[in-house]
């Protein structure tokens, strides 16, 4: 009895010095740091009057997406659900979205109305042109992005919005 408890204990403290010895392997991978790639910053909504019959999130939700290509073709690199609240008498959205990898992007906060289908997506606001509806300012392709190089975190990108989908500046 008293050699299976020697082999067992023997046993123990070897799993127990191996696994020290694995864990503590040089060649482990370092974890990402998620504050780098990042866009953010505020969306001041100038209209008050379509939120609440907005409110529903079974019927869609306010978006802010970041584009690498404007008008975008394809799906957004990068996107976020938007949390609405009153600061100072304002409705504003903070938002923060992490991008796959140093681009130029285009920002634009929308409605899309669910369930989602071709038409759903209604354009409400921009980085640069706010909330112009002005096709010449909406889909420009060079002067309204943001610029993200050298794995950083870029910030204060604050712009306008509306809120009601009657205002919108472009629909997809």
């Amino acid at each position: 009895m008293r050699k299976l408890f020697i082999n067992l204990a023997f046993v123990v403290v070897l799993v127990s010095m191996l696994t020290i010895a694995y864990s503590c392997n040089s060649d482990s991978t370092v974890a990402p740091n998620y504050d780098q790639l990042t866009i953010s910053g505020r969306i001041t909504f100038t209209d008050t009057n379509g939120y609440y019959k907005f409110k529903d999130t079974t019927k869609g939700y306010y978006d802010i997406s970041a584009f690498a290509k404007w008008p975008p073709t394809g799906p957004a690199s990068a996107n976020s659900k938007l949390v609405l609240k009153m600061d100072a008498g304002k409705m504003v959205a903070d938002y923060q979205l992490l991008v796959a990898n140093n681009s130029f992007y285009t920002l634009t906060s929308s409605y899309i109305k669910l369930p989602y289908t071709s038409g759903s997506v209604y354009g409400l606001g921009k980085y640069k042109s706010d909330t112009t509806h002005n096709p010449g300012i909406i889909y420009d392709t060079t002067n309204a992005r943001v610029s993200v190089s050298g794995v950083q975190t870029i910030g204060n990108i604050n712009f306008l919005s509306w809120i009601d989908t009657t205002s919108k500046i472009y629909r997809f």
